[in-house]
């Protein structure tokens, strides 16, 4: 009997761990997948150039004008031995992205059941939110894992008391300290949650003596991690937070609610986010109703209090807010979701009581059902634009005159053209509060401008774009991500020389209708209507 049990329990670890490998296998494919398609953004730019340094150098980037933890950018050196194209330098996000899966599957498992853990691990290979930072050439994936195993090792030394539990705790807290700064807001959480388990604990032991050391044993390991991590990491932080001075939060904490909300869900445009924020607090109540209201409460703080924390600091910092400060509380978020789903299965399953093949076939058709409303959100994050520098950089070199001059706003736009080979010794750099000296010159000028620096650029030219002595390449539209492109040229028929320049801006932003009719126009004015 207890071989058949045996073997029977092998059997099912056996097929637990080859659905595991099945679902590893589908984050694999969609996070290499286009990996290196799109080129690199201002801040993987930033990230690259520092990772390139030495490592005393690392150090000493991050200590002037950059502020973050050096962990990811040492890492990253060790990659850019390889190589340092695109997908090189965002294969090592796409590594922590594939173990954040089994992370997300360890926690899961460990608070619920391997069921629970599946389906999170499933929902997490498949979040368009998680794919978007698996691409990515920065830290959070990395640190996204390193927090999922610190709060693995957190609750299993919780509930096993195993020192070696609590060491890989420290490790773990330690190392997502190190990736990214907003870690010692979850370790906040651990905290607060420690004091109710301790809270819990001496209610239960009151009249009892020689039981205080036990019931108060987990705070000095908590403590001593706590110790580990700010012994180096306190200097680092208070000099970061001293140039953290920003432009401060630019949107109302309900604004920011809201783009979290869909920040979450994985898209921007259709009722996703708000079907998952139903089925989590479907996961919550459920949490309560089957007895594990103390996980639940675990997992809620952990989702909900980031986000108001993180914004009251960022407002006494003048800092500016990003959704994803809160990546990390993303997989507690779809693990309390799978809970709440396989609990309504059982529950179905014992008031219906179906047939073998019925019970069979439910699960099978809400992995269908996960799927199929992932696929949009996939294709919209796959074609989400980043800053188009790569592009640029050849268009700037294909299209530019010897004799042309150029303005970047801001000044630092030089440093990413720069990054992919645009041949600086061909231009003159103007600054921007002398572009009218310039212009009475009648020279040929173009202009980059990109952000919030858009509106001043705009200004500067816009007597000069309504006489129709400046165009427009590239507007600020949304495929443009925040870019634009003009360019003043005088005494010439701008409209028969601007026709190779607009085809060739098309190879910039191919999705930017803004280009599509700027060339139409073009053409049109030429007399060239057939083409």
């Amino acid at each position: 009997m207890n071989r058949l049990k045996l073997k029977s329990e092998m059997k099912d670890k056996l097929f637990i761990w080859l659905i595991l490998a099945l679902i590893v296998f589908i984050g694999v494919c969609l996070s290499i997948n286009r990996l290196g398609e799109k080129s690199l953004w201002q801040d993987e730019i930033t990230t690259v150039q520092i990772a390139s340094n030495s490592i005393p150098q690392i150090y000493r980037s991050l200590e002037g004008s950059h502020m973050a933890p050096p962990l990811h950018y040492i890492f990253l050196h060790l990659f850019l031995e390889i190589g340092s194209s695109e997908f090189v330098v965002r294969f090592p996000s796409v590594i922590f992205f594939v173990l954040s899966i089994l992370g997300c599957f360890l926690v899961a498992k460990v608070i619920f059941d391997k069921k629970v853990a599946l389906l999170a691990a499933l929902f997490f290979a498949l979040s368009p939110l998680q794919l978007q930072y698996a691409q990515e050439a920065r830290m959070y994936s990395m640190c996204q894992f390193f927090i999922l195993m610190s709060l693995y090792f957190f609750i299993k030394a919780l509930k096993t008391h195993k020192p070696k539990f609590w060491i890989a705790y420290i490790v773990m807290t330690g190392l997502s300290a190190y990736s990214h700064y907003f870690v010692l807001f979850y370790l906040f959480i651990q905290g607060l949650y420690l004091i109710e388990i301790t809270r819990q604990q001496l209610v239960s032991l009151r009249g009892k003596t020689g039981k205080l050391k036990t019931a108060l044993k987990p705070w000095l390991w908590f403590a001593t991690g706590i110790l580990c991590v700010f012994l180096l990491y306190l200097p680092r932080i208070s000099s970061s937070l001293a140039r953290s001075q920003g432009a401060g939060l630019e949107q109302s904490f309900s604004q920011i609610l809201e783009r979290s909300l869909r920040f979450f869900g994985g898209t921007q445009k259709n009722a996703l986010p708000y079907i998952f924020l139903l089925f989590f607090v479907w996961g919550l109540v459920a949490s309560w109703l089957s007895g594990k209201k103390k996980d639940g409460i675990l997992l809620a703080i952990w989702v909900l209090l980031p986000l108001p924390m993180i914004c009251l600091f960022l407002t006494i910092a003048e800092s500016f807010f990003s959704p994803r400060y809160i990546l990390f509380s993303n997989a507690p978020y779809l693990i309390v979701i799978s809970f709440g789903l396989i609990y309504l299965l059982r529950k179905a399953n014992l008031l219906l009581k179906p047939s073998l093949l019925i019970k069979k076939i439910i699960p099978a058709v809400l992995i269908l059902v996960i799927f199929l409303i992932h696929i949009a959100p996939i294709q919209a994050m796959y074609k989400r634009p980043k800053q188009p520098w790569r592009e640029l950089a050849q268009f700037l070199n294909d299209t530019m005159g010897a004799n042309e001059a150029i303005v970047l706003s801001p000044i630092w736009i030089s440093v990413l053209l720069d990054y992919y080979g645009f041949e600086s010794d061909r231009y003159t750099l103007v600054e921007l509060q002398k572009i009218e000296h310039y212009m009475q010159k009648k020279k040929d000028v173009w202009i980059i401008s990109m952000g919030s620096f858009i509106l001043s650029t705009d200004k500067a030219v816009e007597s000069y774009i309504e006489s129709g002595k400046g165009l427009r390449i590239i507007g600020g539209s949304y495929y443009a991500a925040g870019l634009n492109i003009l360019f003043l040229r005088f005494n010439k028929n701008q409209s028969h020389n601007m026709i190779p320049v607009y085809k060739n801006a098309i190879n910039i932003i191919p999705d930017d209708w803004f280009v599509y009719f700027q060339y139409g126009e073009a053409l049109k004015n030429s007399g060239r209507i057939k083409e």
